[in-house]
């Protein structure tokens, strides 16, 4: 199931620098335009139409169509008595994350 966040939410992510890559307003896609210079030009959808061109208002649900890439952990180990357990888990967790973030591809 798409995440669902507000407009308020989406203009947010954008200055976190977080922004989802695409995004669904009312049946329509859009896509985030790395080169926006102006919020109304952050997403783009079919023929450029921009993201205020369609009914936006604060309760308008946005789907997000994108997942973000889950970063491994890290390979410095903290210190720690059962280094063998920190080192099975987070190569387990690493491999989740590589089989989830190449699902998303």
């Amino acid at each position: 199931m798409n995440e669902e966040i507000d407009i308020i939410e989406l203009l947010k992510r954008v200055k976190e620098g977080k922004a989802p890559k695409k995004i669904e307003i009312n049946g329509e896609k859009y896509y985030y335009n790395e080169k926006w210079n102006d919020v109304f030009y952050a997403y783009l959808g079919r023929d450029d139409k921009k993201i205020f061109q369609n009914f936006v208002s604060f309760d308008t649900k946005i789907k997000i169509l994108d997942k973000p890439i889950i970063d491994e952990l890290s390979k410095v180990l903290p210190f720690d008595d059962d280094r063998a357990l920190i080192i099975e888990n987070r190569d387990k967790i690493n491999e989740i994350a590589r089989h989830i973030n190449k699902e998303e591809k």
